[in-house]
């Protein structure tokens, strides 16, 4: 599964943005998903998606999918980022 990750920063305008900004959104956005995520009954995490021409997969590998890769871009940006830009004060 993917999606053309540079045409949707271009097409967002991310690199025109205040690094702040970008950070809060994505916090307030995540925040959104984990409470949504919360509430799925467990009977419905078998429920298969599809995602374009791909195979399906249940909804729990998705929520799994997006956790992990949450987990690995904040601690990559925010490590990264936190000595030169200060963003979180």
């Amino acid at each position: 599964m993917g999606y053309s990750q540079d045409d949707w920063v271009r097409l967002h305008g991310y690199s025109r943005m205040p690094w702040n900004t970008i950070v809060e959104l994505w916090f307030q956005y995540n925040s959104l998903l984990t409470r949504l995520m919360e509430n799925i009954p467990e009977d419905r995490l078998e429920t298969p998606c599809f995602i374009g021409q791909e195979p399906a997969v249940t909804l729990q590998f998705l929520i799994e999918d997006y956790t992990f890769c949450t987990c690995n871009i904040s601690s990559t940006c925010f490590s990264a980022a936190r000595p030169s830009r200060n963003i979180l004060v």
